[in-house]
């Protein structure tokens, strides 16, 4: 037992939006009344770990000391939520009682994990975040659930060491030298591979194909319209397959996003995220919110695709709410206990029927919905969701007995994508020539365009051009670009 009063300090971790900072977990053990208390802004949870660490300790053979129990969590300024504050306050509270040795505090070690009761470490949200921030802090080390380490040891600056239970967490904070898991399994960034919906098993379509196409190169944002088993949901499903290969720092900031809601213990993302919610999720399940406050499905996003199906069916709050980010890449949640920032740099794939029956301008059924009927039915998706909406496919029936020279396979389709991405990314866009300025004037005045869906014009002609293998726009490109803007009619 140690001298009392006794001191010892030791560093977690807390998020902020996506980012994470240390958290300094000063013990104090004095004699007096047997009490605890954790300071710090503490939420239920985190209030609550002296409970779990005084049953994980007896299971793992030690004993909490007698007495007042004092652990501050610093800065005080930050809401500290959740569960991975158990493992770093129970070695607090062993350091100070003299168990664990004062040169095994180092200022360089990070330390996160829940205890269960029987004292083994369970794994916590938001590990990767915390690798990243001590790795931007000047941490050396990293203490981690033997669940997270997966993900923890993609960053490979840091050192790391997982641990099952608290007793392995005394012994190895011990050491002297950690060293990373041999045989760990590293997942390799690139495309997920899946045998299934594939663009060469899509019969007809070429219009929508040649959309998708367009909008996987310049990550447009598109609403397919069609009627009842056109093939737009597999179209929009096939579309993840054909999508640009990302950066390690893209990885890395869709990792963050995933880790905060627990989704990423096997590693990175594997390939660019793609999140199909159904049509009953509410504005919170879009845009993130609970306690704590996590990101929702436009941050899961990031960096990928939000697929929406059915358009018109969602809640009209819910789509109206997507009209910010879609043009500030970004989410505010404010709050009565604060305000959080997420990223939301994602790309709207969506489809929807023309109207309530389905069959408007269909060649093979007749529409049976009233005027009055269909024109509700579209005012669901308003006109400025619909001017962020770069472009638009209208689809139509597909004649089985019409033949196909050939359908490209996704590979195929994402190979022409690379290719074109590079082009389009790299040097300066040149000046569109004076003929294609006055088309697109034009189209601004005869069409009723907004001078935002003018710019969204530009910007898709000059992917068709470096699709097409050219930097220069042309005015057929300018021409294929308007053709994808026709929005549902009544």
């Amino acid at each position: 037992m140690a001298t009392i009063p006794s001191y010892s300090r030791v560093y977690g971790s807390a998020t902020s939006g996506i980012d994470a900072i240390s958290v300094t977990v000063e013990t104090s053990i004095k004699r007096g009344i047997p009490r605890h208390t954790i300071v710090g802004l503490p939420n239920g949870a985190v209030r609550e770990a002296l409970d779990r660490i005084r049953a994980a300790t007896t299971a793992s053979g030690f004993e909490i000391p007698r007495g007042s129990i004092t652990v501050n969590l610093a800065p005080a300024d930050i809401r500290k939520e959740g569960t991975m504050y158990d493992l770093p306050i129970a070695l607090g509270i062993l350091a100070a009682d003299g168990i664990i040795p004062d040169s095994a505090c180092r200022k360089t070690d990070l330390i996160l994990g829940e205890l269960a009761l029987d004292g083994s470490v369970r794994p916590v949200r938001g590990v990767f975040n915390a690798v990243l921030g001590a790795l931007k802090e000047g941490f050396e080390r990293v203490m981690v659930p033997f669940g997270n380490m997966d993900e923890a040891l993609e960053i490979d600056e840091i050192d790391v060491i997982p641990v099952k239970n608290l007793k392995d967490a005394v012994i190895k904070i011990s050491e002297t030298n950690w060293s990373r898991r041999v045989g760990s399994t590293k997942r390799v960034i690139g495309p997920v591979v899946t045998p299934e919906p594939d663009f060469g098993d899509i019969m007809g379509q070429r219009h929508a194909k040649r959309g998708l196409e367009i909008a996987a190169v310049g990550r447009h944002n598109i609403l397919l319209v069609g009627p009842p088993g056109c093939g737009k949901t597999m179209l929009c499903r096939a579309f993840q397959h054909i999508q640009p290969t990302w950066s390690r720092k893209s990885v890395l900031e869709a990792t963050s996003i995933h880790s905060l809601r627990g989704l990423t213990r096997a590693g990175l993302l594997v390939g660019r995220p793609f999140r199909a919610p159904h049509h009953s999720i509410s504005k919170a399940g879009m845009l993130g919110g609970g306690t704590p406050i996590l990101p929702g499905e436009v941050s899961l996003a990031h960096h990928g695709t939000l697929f929406l199906d059915e358009l018109a069916e969602f809640d009209r709050s819910v789509l109206e709410s997507l009209r910010e980010p879609l043009e500030d890449f970004r989410v505010i949640l404010a709050r009565a206990s604060g305000s959080e920032l997420f990223p939301a740099r994602f790309q709207l794939i969506s489809a929807m029927n023309p109207c309530p029956c389905g069959y408007a301008g269909s060649s093979i059924k007749v529409c049976s919905c009233p005027v009055r009927d269909r024109g509700r039915y579209l005012s669901r998706v308003s006109g400025p969701l619909l001017d962020r909406i770069d472009m638009v496919a209208h689809l139509q029936s597909v004649d089985p007995t019409v033949s196909e020279t050939s359908r490209d396979s996704s590979a195929i389709i994402r190979h022409r994508v690379n290719e074109a991405r590079r082009r389009l990314i790299s040097g300066n866009p040149l000046p569109l020539s004076r003929d294609i300025r006055d088309l697109l004037n034009r189209s601004v005045r005869n069409l009723g365009m907004s001078m935002r869906s003018r710019r969204k014009v530009s910007a898709v002609s000059r992917t068709i051009a470096a699709l097409d293998g050219r930097r220069e726009i042309k005015l057929e490109d300018v021409s294929e670009a308007l053709r994808y803007k026709e929005a549902p009619s009544h």
